[in-house]
């Protein structure tokens, strides 16, 4: 979203694609609650209004037809300069959009990883350059873009009056704007519509050179606090006498070093050069403190309970034959630890899908489950009843041989970083894991956790 003219405040607005789903991929198990989510986004877009929109994987994945109906049914504004089905263009190259006496240009490139039956990504700078032409006269160029940033970087280096680039195809979130060799700057909204980007900026001045003032400020606090974080832990580890707490503190001033370095880079590239023009980039949370558009929710609440209806009751799943038995049966033999699980989001995670009514969503409810990514897990949220929650087997694998012969079968005593990864892969999770600060508050490590059990009678484990 773009402001021009702060005083006035007129806004562009535009999204840069992949907004449907996740990938190139739609299995057909999946199509019958995606195509619901699509037709919500676009409903809600047709309501609330946009300028334009990007079309990546994540549109492509639906089929042509099926997206061209959905971009009929509610006009929407897709544009693809590089999408070449057999000599057809099925969309728009682009558009002039006038806000705040300005003409601004709007043109969408795909990457060329899009994937679309008789259609495929043609030479992206070409058909840029044809866009912009075609477009006339314009005091503003935008790039609606999914490639991958490295193609928008080498686009921008043969289009000098590029001014911004908006990028969708890596699902990043540039709080801090990338610059262009053009001066103008690649940003990016991150992934799953929790943000909107907000870039403001005068009409006044002329050229392409942009800078992001603000940029300057938050790299720096950034870079301060995760000093200060060094020194706080270089102190913990010269005063500490465990050897465990030394080895977690060397891994943490380590982690932390290098994000020091990569703030520095970050700020020397935000500071190389000389700039005439100022904008403002930030995100605004659409958290519980911004209020529901009150059409606009009552579009989601009727799209939950459509998608829930495809799915149907949620069944038990098969504990007394399948691999896995429930965190209920370890917690004769592991008490302490079930106890400090407890106390974590992860025994609450299913819940906090019942809370937003997402329970049944397929997009959802394998990270909030145990077994889910398991062959002989639960592979629907229809059949998860009795492994709610992320338990212990989601850490530690399935129990039901070491339940039965816990002497000879061992569990996943430490898993590896791949297991977590899985659902906070810095998609899902907005990049927020930080396995330094994550870890800890999982952890069963601390000495009375670490004790022989005193029951290591099995339980009986019931179907």
């Amino acid at each position: 979203m773009l402001e021009t003219e702060r005083a006035k405040a007129p806004v562009v607005v535009v999204d840069a694609g992949n907004a449907l789903w996740k990938g190139a991929i739609l299995s057909e198990s999946d199509r019958g609650q995606e195509e619901r989510k699509a037709t919500l986004i676009a409903e809600s877009y047709a309501l609330v209004g946009i300028d334009a929109m990007g079309v990546g994987d994540g549109e492509l994945a639906f089929g042509l037809p099926w997206l061209q109906a959905l971009q009929k049914q509610h006009n929407l504004p897709y544009v693809a300069a590089n999408l070449d089905c057999g000599g057809e263009h099925p969309f728009e190259a682009g558009k002039v959009v006038e806000r705040g006496g300005l003409r601004i240009g709007i043109v969408g490139l795909v990457g060329n990883s899009a994937k679309v039956q008789g259609c495929l990504a043609s030479e992206p700078i070409a058909a840029a350059e044809a866009a912009f032409a075609k477009l006339g006269t314009v005091d503003i160029r935008i790039l609606l873009s999914t490639q991958q940033m490295a193609d928008d970087q080498r686009v921008a280096e043969k289009l000098p009056d590029l001014d911004f680039i908006v990028n969708g195809g890596e699902r990043r979130e540039n709080l801090i704007p990338e610059p262009l060799s053009t001066g103008g700057l690649l940003l990016a909204g991150g992934s799953r519509g929790k943000k909107v980007g907000m870039l403001s900026f005068d009409s006044i001045g002329t050229g392409h050179d942009w800078r992001d003032a603000g940029a300057l400020g938050e790299l720096a606090r950034r870079k301060d606090a995760t000093s200060q974080r060094i020194k706080e832990a270089e102190e913990k580890l010269a005063k500490s006498e465990d050897p465990k707490e030394q080895a977690r503190l060397k891994t943490r001033i380590e982690y932390y070093k290098k994000q020091v370095i990569e703030l520095e880079k970050q700020l020397g590239a935000a500071t190389a050069g000389g700039a005439s023009r100022s904008v403002e980039n930030r995100f605004v949370e659409l958290g519980t403190d911004v209020a529901d558009h009150p059409a606009t929710a009552a579009l989601v609440a009727r799209a939950k309970e459509e998608i829930s209806a495809l799915v149907g009751i949620v069944k038990p799943t098969a504990l007394g034959t399948g691999p896995f038995v429930g965190s209920a049966a370890c917690l004769p033999c592991h008490a302490a630890q079930a106890s400090q699980w407890s106390t974590t989001p992860h025994a609450r995670a299913y819940a906090s899908l019942g809370a937003q009514n997402r329970q049944k969503d397929e997009a959802c409810y394998s990270c909030h489950v145990t077994g889910a990514f398991h062959p002989d897990g639960p592979h629907s949220p229809g059949v998860v009843g009795g492994l709610e929650n992320v338990g212990c087997e989601s850490c530690h694998g399935p129990g039901r041989d070491h339940v039965a012969t816990p002497a000879s079968v061992d569990m996943v005593a430490k898993p590896e970083m791949a297991v977590c990864t899985q659902c906070h892969d810095g998609v899902k999770d907005e990049g927020r894991f930080d396995p330094v600060q994550y870890l800890v508050r999982v952890s069963h490590t601390s000495p009375h956790l670490e004790a022989p059990s005193t029951n290591p009678a099995p339980p009986v484990v019931k179907p």
